[in-house]
């Protein structure tokens, strides 16, 4: 395996352990991006066979230099013409006047609370999971062994706000409420 595509291996490191050195196939690709490595072999069990590691379970060490690299946030996808089934926040205006509660709440008149609606795919990437719960019920899903299991479009992301109101004895009361207003949405 020893140069092809930059691929160095080298013998066991005190036992069964290998190093396979890609800096050099790494750095012929060229490009500025990030590097994304995904390693996906859902649905394989038991049956995983590595010939470089003679049969045993691989388990992968990364080593990165500190660059210029940062976390690439994803954006979240508001509902429109794009999202199609897709999860997504829906902008949602509660008007405190339709529920009758004009009368004690002084400002603001209402506020955009937003919802999730949508659909989680079903060819998602363990990268896109909130929590390894939520990957591995995935996976049982996917042996059919939970029917019925689907994951659910639901808020990630809430801010607060501020409400003026009447309290008791008429007095005036400034709250800062949380989680009131949905801002993201996922498949967790």
């Amino acid at each position: 395996m020893a140069g092809s595509a930059g691929v160095r291996v080298q013998g066991a490191l005190g036992g069964s352990w290998q190093r396979i050195d890609v800096t050099g196939g790494v750095r012929s690709w060229g490009g500025s991006g990030p590097l994304l490595l995904l390693l996906d072999c859902s649905g394989c069990g038991r049956g995983v066979r590595v010939p470089l590691w003679g049969g045993a379970r691989p388990f992968l060490v990364l080593r990165a230099a500190p660059g210029g690299a940062r976390r690439v946030r994803r954006r979240a996808l508001d509902c429109g013409p794009d999202a199609r089934d897709q999860c997504c926040k829906q902008r949602f205006y509660v008007s405190f006047r339709a529920l009758g509660w004009d009368d004690w709440i002084i400002a603001p008149r209402g506020y955009y609370a937003n919802y999730c609606r949508g659909e989680c795919g079903n060819n998602r990437t363990p990268d896109t999971f909130l929590t390894y719960y939520s990957h591995v019920l995935d996976e049982y899903r996917r042996l059919d062994r939970l029917a019925g299991l689907r994951p659910c479009c639901a808020p990630l992301k809430f801010s607060s706000m501020s409400l003026i109101y009447f309290g008791p004895d008429s007095n005036i009361i400034k709250r800062d409420l949380p989680k009131m207003v949905v801002d993201e949405c996922g498949c967790p």
